[in-house]
């Protein structure tokens, strides 16, 4: 048996089999790309009033970024931070390799990098409906975290309460539209 040839091991498996050198994991990527899941550099970046501070949140959020569900490989590389105007401003470019579009979606809206290229599939990335629908709903997710974040940070006890009541039956009403959806099929 061949280093590419993986038979049905999940794509999970693969990039985790390992590779003796950048050719062979460049192979694996594409193998692994071929099989759903996706090659990307996000470019992250980090500002602040201090050197140090502002190098370390960057190393400390790539660091968290490695270790997220569907993170198959991730190298990055960090630019030492610049000075502009008495801010220090850092700079990350992070290869990495996601299961899934969905995956790979979820760590954009999660991580916000100031840009995402895919490098691989070349062509297409096929979404299936279900998996659309998930993509959907973890970015409507997403969204309402970020909105109640901020909103709770400026409302009153008695507004929290009455926003977290209407989130609660928001989130009981997707889930039955969601059920509904799946009971039509």
């Amino acid at each position: 048996m061949g280093l590419l040839s993986f038979g049905k091991k999940p794509v999970e498996q693969i990039l985790k089999e390992g590779a003796k050198n950048e050719q062979e994991l460049k192979q694996l990527i594409t193998e692994a790309c071929e099989r759903g899941a996706v090659h990307a550099k996000f470019f992250i970046d980090s500002h602040g009033p201090e050197k140090k501070p502002t190098e370390d949140a960057l190393i400390q959020l790539v660091g968290q970024l490695t270790k997220e569900k569907g993170v198959l490989h991730c190298k990055s590389e960090i630019e030492t931070s610049v000075e502009s105007e008495k801010l220090y401003s850092a700079f990350a470019s992070v290869d990495l390799v996601t299961g899934s579009f969905n995956n790979l979606i979820n760590l954009a809206l999660k991580y916000a990098p100031a840009s995402v290229e895919i490098l691989e599939p070349n062509s297409k990335i096929v979404v299936p409906i279900k998996q659309a629908q998930d993509i959907l709903l973890d970015a409507s997710q997403s969204t309402q975290q970020y909105s109640r974040y901020i909103l709770e940070s400026i409302m009153t006890a008695e507004q929290k309460t009455d926003f977290v009541e209407r989130l609660k039956r928001k989130a009981e009403f997707g889930a039955k539209m969601r059920e509904g959806a799946k009971a039509e099929k």
